[in-house]
C-alpha cells in the first residue's frame, strides 16, 4: 500500500509503525508554489499541514485550509487524509463543509498513529464498520440492543458505571451525554418513510417510540486502556456525508440558541459531541446502516482546547460484488 504525503523538500521515505502493521509513507517534495508530484499508484494520500510550504499560519482555522489548498492542487488522489495540529472542532467542521474530503485527523493525539492506520485501512479496504477497529486487539466491547426509547436509561446507566469504573471523571458524563444524543437521533431522526420524509423528526424527544423489529438501535462501548469508545448504530442509513458537513459548519452552530431543545435537534447534538470528544467517526451505508463512533483519550486532562479528529466513511447500497468499496467523503 502506497501513501502519498506532502512534506518539506528535505524529507525522504519513512515507515509508520503501529502494532503489527507497517505502512509505507512516500513523501512528495513541494517547492514554493510548484504543484506536488502525484503518485498515481497511491491508494491514500496523507497531507500533513506541518510539512506545507510556506509554514502554516498561527490561526488554527488556516492550518486546515492550507492543507485543503495543497490537496486541491493534486486532485488525482483516490482518497485523502488531512492531518492538523491543534485545530478546534469548529475549524475542522468548516474544512469538512468546504472540501468534501471528510477525513481530518489531529496529530496532537496519543492515538494518532493508530487512527491514521485505521483510516487508511478503511479507505483502501472498504470494511468501514466496527468500534473494535479503534481499540487494541482483544479489547472487550459491550453490546446492547435498544427497541424502545425507554431502553436508553438502562444503556446510559451501564455506560456511566463502566466509564466511572475506569476513573474517567468528567469524561464519563460527556460520554453519557453523547450516547443520549446519538440514541435519540437514532430513534427520532434516522427513520424515513417510503417518500423519504422523517416521520418522527417533528416529535418532542419525550415521546415514547419503538424501533422497527428488524432495525433495533445498537449501543456498543469499550476501552483498551488508552481510549474509551462508544458507538450507536441504526438500521436506516439515512444520514449523508453532505448533511454531516452542513451540520458541522459554524453557520449552524450560530443557530444554537434558536433551536427548541424539546424537539429533535441533531444540528445541536452532533456539533456539541464533536467539541467534547477526541475523535468522531461516521460510518454510513446508504439506506441500510449508520454507525457513529465517539472516542475519548483516557490519559491527561480533558481535551477542551486541543485538536479534534473527524472521519466520514460512506458507501452506497451496492450490488453484492461491489459491496465493501467505500466512497471518499
Amino acid at each position: 500500500m502506497l501513501i502519498e504525503q506532502h512534506a518539506t523538500p528535505r524529507s525522504c521515505a519513512s515507515l509508520l509503525r503501529c502494532g503489527r502493521y507497517a505502512v509505507r509513507v512516500r513523501h512528495v517534495p513541494r517547492c514554493g508554489s510548484e504543484p506536488p508530484v502525484v503518485v498515481r499508484e497511491a491508494t491514500v494520500k496523507v497531507i500533513d499541514q506541518a510539512g506545507l510550504v510556506p509554514p502554516p499560519s498561527e490561526d488554527p482555522a488556516d492550518e486546515v485550509r492550507q492543507a485543503l489548498a495543497a490537496e486541491a492542487a493534486a486532485p488525482d488522489a483516490r482518497h485523502t487524509v488531512i492531518v492538523h495540529a491543534r485545530s478546534p472542532a469548529r475549524a475542522v467542521g468548516d474544512l469538512l463543509a468546504e472540501s468534501g474530503r471528510l477525513n481530518v485527523l489531529s496529530r496532537d493525539s496519543a492515538c494518532f498513529a493508530k487512527d491514521l492506520l485505521v483510516t487508511i485501512e478503511k479507505l483502501a479496504g472498504g470494511d468501514i464498520f466496527g468500534l473494535e477497529k479503534y481499540l487494541c486487539f482483544g479489547s472487550h466491547v459491550v453490546e446492547l440492543e435498544l427497541r424502545h426509547t425507554d431502553d436508553k436509561y438502562m444503556a446510559l446507566d451501564r455506560l456511566l458505571a463502566h466509564a466511572a469504573g475506569l476513573g474517567l471523571g468528567t469524561r464519563a458524563q460527556a460520554l453519557a451525554t453523547a450516547a443520549d444524543e446519538l440514541i435519540l437521533n437514532a430513534f427520532f431522526h434516522a427513520p424515513v418513510d417510503a417518500g423519504g420524509a422523517r416521520p418522527h423528526a417533528h416529535l418532542p424527544r419525550t415521546t415514547p417510540l419503538c424501533s422497527p423489529p428488524d432495525r433495533p438501535v445498537v449501543v456498543r462501548y469499550g476501552s483498551d486502556g488508552v481510549c474509551f469508545g462508544l458507538s450507536v448504530s441504526d438500521g436506516h442509513g439515512s444520514l449523508g456525508s453532505a448533511r454531516i458537513a452542513q451540520i458541522m459548519t459554524s453557520q449552524l452552530r450560530a443557530r444554537r440558541r434558536a433551536i427548541d431543545l424539546s424537539h429533535t435537534s441533531n444540528e445541536l447534538g452532533l456539533t456539541a459531541i464533536a467539541e467534547s470528544v477526541t475523535h468522531l467517526v461516521f460510518n454510513i451505508e446508504a439506506g441500510r446502516r449508520t454507525e457513529i463512533i465517539a472516542l475519548v483519550e483516557l490519559a491527561g486532562p480533558p481535551r477542551r482546547a486541543r485538536g479534534r479528529s473527524i472521519n466520514v466513511f460512506s458507501r452506497p447500497l451496492a450490488a453484492p460484488e461491489q459491496a465493501g468499496k467505500p466512497v471518499a467523503g
